[in-house]
């Protein structure tokens, strides 16, 4: 058996079959090591933030104006509840409640719904999400844009109208 295999890696077509198969592999390996490491380095970029991320559209409306909030967090659901929190105290503070933003999204909405209903005065809190851009950063967190509506003092129904150019880069 052992002159049989010594025979056969001999042979000069089992040598180039070997060869090519690994030039193949070789060249393959590099290829996806290449594309997995510039796929990387373009989600950690940021390169496909849409344009509201970095400038504020202005309001087609009288009746509301645009905000931005930014969080980061271990996963979306951290990230996005801290940016929604942000959204809400920013707009409580104005109309006088305190909300704390370490809260989650549904004991921030409990606790604006407390504070309205102690006080027993009819207050509501107008805000419309209209986009959101989110990735994930080199440490693994996620980090988040939320372009929100907001009602302006005094309007009792804002007319939010859909904002089209949330994937305009």
């Amino acid at each position: 058996m052992g002159s049989v295999s010594s025979r056969c890696d001999t042979l000069p077509f089992v040598k180039s079959i070997n060869q090519d198969s690994m030039k193949t592999c070789y060249k393959l390996t590099l290829i996806c090591l290449f594309l997995g490491l510039a796929t990387s380095l373009l989600a950690q970029s940021g390169v496909a933030e849409p344009k509201w991320v970095r400038n504020m559209p202005k309001s087609p409306s009288q009746s509301y104006y645009y905000r931005i909030t930014y969080s980061e967090g271990k996963n979306y659901e951290d990230a996005y509840t801290k940016a929604f929190a942000k959204a809400i105290y920013e707009n409580a503070c104005k109309r006088g409640i305190t909300v704390d933003v370490t809260m989650s999204q549904n004991e921030v909405e409990s606790e604006v719904a407390n504070q309205v209903s102690v006080d027993q005065r009819s207050m509501k809190l107008f805000i419309n999400k209209a986009c959101e851009w989110w990735s994930t950063s080199a440490n693994g967190h996620v980090k988040i844009y939320i372009l929100w509506q907001i009602g302006k003092n005094g309007v009792k129904d804002p007319d939010f109208e859909p904002y089209d150019n949330c994937y305009e880069y």
